[in-house]
């Protein structure tokens, strides 16, 4: 990702972030809670739409040489959702193993010090 405006000017982003999803440029908003003094940051999702997206927002005629659109954003997104739930599962295994063998040696030892 990469950074590509930052402002406090919020609706100003969001149109900003439209136009190009429009143009086939996913974003992302990173805003916070309380809006004013401090600024929101817009986001290009994919390094190699960076050029694209300012190429854009000068005119909106420009082709994006890569476009992603809803359907495959939505495939992206389903298998990153997949990759952190995976990762969630594996990291409670190794979580659980570790516990277990931490026991197994408390044990063993209680037993021979005994």
């Amino acid at each position: 990702m990469k950074l590509l405006l930052e402002s406090t000017d919020r609706i100003m982003l969001l149109e900003k972030a439209a136009l190009l999803k429009a143009s086939g440029i996913p974003t992302h908003l990173e805003e916070v809670a309380h809006v004013g003094a401090i600024p929101c940051h817009l986001y290009v999702v994919f390094d190699r739409h960076f050029d694209d997206a300012r190429l854009v927002l000068q005119d909106c005629a420009h082709p994006v040489a890569q476009p992603v659109f809803d359907e495959e954003w939505e495939g992206i997104a389903a298998e990153v959702r997949e990759y952190k739930l995976s990762l969630g599962n594996s990291l409670l295994e190794n979580l659980f193993l570790a516990l277990v063998i931490i026991m197994g040696v408390g044990y063993v030892a209680s037993r021979t010090f005994d």
